[in-house]
């Protein structure tokens, strides 16, 4: 049985990104260049039978070849004044190769109108030990802006409304990953906001493919899968808030995935 969870105060933001978001992401790649390269030996498929880009169960966890790993904790129930409250929401931790925490990115799942395809988004994060999340549900965009579509197409783009915007920029990728295996329909989502911006690959049956940001990427290494078929969210432990005016706080956190430092 999950644990029991509150939270204090959850934050509303209005932006993509913000210099803690970026750092987090970052973090995860500091240290290591792209994983996967060449073989001249044949690889093995290792996709599962979902369909999902991101499929969002408790237990699922996937290793970069920086060493670092992201958890997915299972699904929390969002309470708080803003669009979203109510929904569910999926609370991913961020490891550095030492097991140290790094901070938490929370995802959530929707589909916009009848027939169209399931869209993940990435809607709030939160820093180690914190009693606050940062929560990004607006008006324009109550889930948070879209990441992946489970029917991607190059150039499906997504705007905040205030400067941000998410673009698929590739589909049907393969990355090699450990034990000579390899995933494949991989799809890269692009996130910019004014100078700074980063990228996510996902791959169908997978999640988490590759993550760049700058200079620096880093690929999947290995990962695990609870449930592969499951599409989502389902449960019920709450996080609490209030909407207030704090500014946004997803740089950073995106950052920590590049840089495997530890904090």
């Amino acid at each position: 049985m999950r644990r029991a969870r509150t939270r204090g105060h959850v934050y509303e933001t209005h932006k993509i990104c913000s210099p803690h978001g970026f750092c987090l992401i970052a973090s995860l790649l500091t240290g290591c260049g792209g994983g996967g390269g060449g073989s001249p030996t044949p690889r093995t498929v290792a996709n599962t039978s979902s369909t999902h880009y991101l499929p969002l169960v408790e237990g699922d966890t996937w290793t970069f070849a920086s060493g670092a790993r992201i958890v997915d904790e299972g699904p929390l129930t969002l309470s708080c004044s803003c669009p979203d409250n109510g929904g569910l929401i999926e609370e991913m931790e961020l490891f550095s190769p030492s097991a140290t925490l790094l901070g938490t990115i929370f995802f959530a799942s929707y589909t916009p109108s009848s027939g169209a395809s399931l869209l993940t988004t990435l809607i709030g994060t939160e820093e180690p030990g914190a009693t606050t999340a940062t929560i990004a549900s607006t008006t324009q965009m109550p889930y948070g802006p879209p990441i992946m579509d489970d029917h991607p197409t190059v150039g499906e783009s997504w705007s905040d409304g205030l400067g941000d915007t998410s673009t698929i920029t590739a589909v049907n990728g393969t990355i090699g990953i450990s034990n000579n295996q390899e995933v494949i329909d991989v799809a890269t989502d692009s996130v910019v906001s004014g100078s700074t911006s980063f990228s996510w690959s996902f791959a169908k049956g997978v999640g988490f493919a590759a993550i760049a940001e700058g200079g620096s990427s880093t690929n999947l290494s290995s990962f695990s899968l609870t449930t592969a078929a499951s599409a989502g969210v389902t449960t019920t432990s709450v996080i609490r808030g209030v909407i207030t005016s704090t500014p946004p706080d997803l740089r950073t956190l995106t950052a920590a995935l590049i840089h495997t430092s530890e904090r």
